[in-house]
């Protein structure tokens, strides 16, 4: 079963580094960023990775500013066992946007059991799978490139 989800790396300067925003999964096991199934009712991936960021971080459009030349994707591969799909071999792709903010505080959800922001390495070690460092170093890299990213 093929799925699709969209999800937000949401950043904050602060002073001379760039913290990244992750949440912790309820099951403890994992940090990631927020991101979630785009469900039918949004108009796209853009729609559904707003929606997501808002119902898990309470952060909602007005207080972020994409990057809009950032666009990524990550794909997984796992088997599923859950009242969502029921017991089936799922492929996921997650679209993933680059967002800055001035938030500090989120309204964290019931899905998740911790959050922090986190400077590039300690986000890194965080990462769970391969894939989100992967993409954090993208992202990273597309901010320290970008001429607009003062430190």
């Amino acid at each position: 079963m093929k799925v699709k989800a969209a999800g937000v790396i949401v950043y904050k300067k602060e002073k001379t580094e760039i913290k990244f925003l992750m949440l912790r999964h309820q099951n403890g096991v994992y940090w990631k960023f927020p991101s979630g199934h785009v469900e039918s009712d949004d108009a796209d991936e853009m729609d559904a990775a707003l929606r997501e960021l808002s119902e898990e971080t309470g952060i909602n459009e007005r207080d972020i500013v994409f990057n809009r030349d950032f666009k990524e994707n990550i794909s997984y591969h796992y088997e599923s066992d859950n009242p969502r799909y029921g017991k089936k071999s799922i492929d996921e792709t997650v679209i993933f946007f680059l967002a800055e903010t001035k938030v500090s505080e989120i309204k964290m959800s019931a899905e998740h059991s911790d959050w922090g922001w986190f400077d590039f390495e300690t986000a890194q070690k965080r990462a769970y799978f391969q894939e989100q460092q992967d993409l954090l170093k993208k992202a990273r890299n597309f901010l320290l490139s970008n001429e607009n990213i003062l430190l």
